[in-house]
């Protein structure tokens, strides 16, 4: 089962090596968060934001998606849409 602390532990870890304004936290792999992970994810992103940069999550599962949009995290976490390539057979892009 692979949890949310490691795309935020990889986020900590480059933080300092960042040198645009965007950190995207591919969710892709992810397949349980909880509390403690959105935390993480809201640490990481506050951490950015004093460095001037914004985190975007992408990929995120349909559980994911529900807590943010429940703890009203979403505004502080906004998602990235998938790219095309990212999309599993059949599923349409926002372009239709």
């Amino acid at each position: 089962m692979a949890a949310a602390h490691a795309p935020v532990e990889l986020g900590l870890r480059r933080l300092d090596e960042i040198t645009g304004q965007t950190l995207i936290v591919d969710l892709s792999g992810v397949t349980f968060i909880d509390s403690s992970g959105l935390g993480g994810l809201v640490q990481l992103s506050n951490l950015a934001a004093a460095r001037g940069v914004t985190v975007y999550l992408r990929n995120p599962n349909p559980r994911a998606v529900s807590l943010l949009r429940l703890s009203g995290l979403d505004s502080v976490l906004p998602q990235l849409p998938a790219r095309s390539h990212d999309r599993q057979p059949g599923q349409l892009g926002a372009s239709g």
